[in-house]
């Protein structure tokens, strides 16, 4: 059991603060048109992927790596998107886990299939981040 666990890690840089003083300013930097006083931004990240044998087959051993930045022009909006890095963090802990469960029978498609996760892990977080504004600000954004 010591293994699953040192298999899944999601480091979280600490996040990066970028202060504005301008509405306009902020939403030129965050991309968005609608009335706001942070952002949060996850352009920065990697997966690292590699796999170990088993008795019960290959599996992947991951790691993940994201470094948010956050775009402010209220201080007291950063309790919020602090809980946007949670939502992420813990979503990206779930998708290791669900990486790492996985069994192959070889070792080549093990490689292929972290290959595979190396490469969609970008579109991973960008779903991660429409979850967290979907349930951070339900009226906002509908499925």
């Amino acid at each position: 059991m010591l293994l699953f666990y040192i298999a899944l890690h999601v480091q979280i840089e600490r996040a990066r603060v970028v202060a504005v003083d301008t509405v306009s300013a902020l939403r030129n930097r965050c991309g968005i048109d609608r009335p706001i006083r942070a952002c949060t931004q996850f352009s920065a990240y990697s997966l690292d992927a590699s796999c170990n044998s088993s008795d019960d087959g290959w599996s992947i051993r991951a790691s993940a790596w994201i470094a948010p930045q956050m775009i402010v022009l209220a201080p007291e909006a950063m309790t919020h998107e602090y809980l946007h890095i949670s939502d992420v963090r813990q979503s990206a802990n779930d998708y290791l886990r669900v990486v790492s469960a996985q069994r192959y029978g070889t070792a080549n498609q093990c490689e292929d299939a972290a290959a595979r996760e190396i490469a969609a892990f970008g579109e991973r977080i960008k779903i991660s981040v429409q979850e967290s504004n979907a349930r951070r600000h339900p009226t906002k954004y509908h499925h």
